[in-house]
């Protein structure tokens, strides 16, 4: 297991693979991630207003943002070390992926 220095110094160089979060970039589904991230009501309509191809339905728009999310608090080194130590505290996971 790396430790956070390594993961902090390589991240940059690590060559990305073609994600199901840089799918949902590439179709514009960003501005639908910060809204979830700015809490507003109504999401689903919101959602509506991003239907493209690849993401037909407002429940796959939605999926699809949250990808996004999901990999940028993976790849966050802070979150990342507030998760590690929390797993390390509890003594279990508590996100099951």
């Amino acid at each position: 297991m790396p430790t956070n220095l390594q993961r902090t110094h390589y991240l940059p160089y690590k060559e990305k693979r073609r994600t199901k979060a840089t799918i949902a970039r590439e179709a514009g589904l960003f501005p639908l991630a910060r809204l979830i991230l700015q809490n507003k009501p109504s999401l689903e309509v919101e959602a509506a207003n991003f239907i493209t191809e690849g993401f037909e339905t407002a429940d796959k728009t939605l999926a699809g943002a949250c990808e996004i999310l999901i990999e940028a608090f993976s790849e966050d080194n802070i979150g990342w070390a507030i998760m590690n130590r929390l797993t390390k505290a509890a003594g279990y996971n508590i996100m099951d992926v």
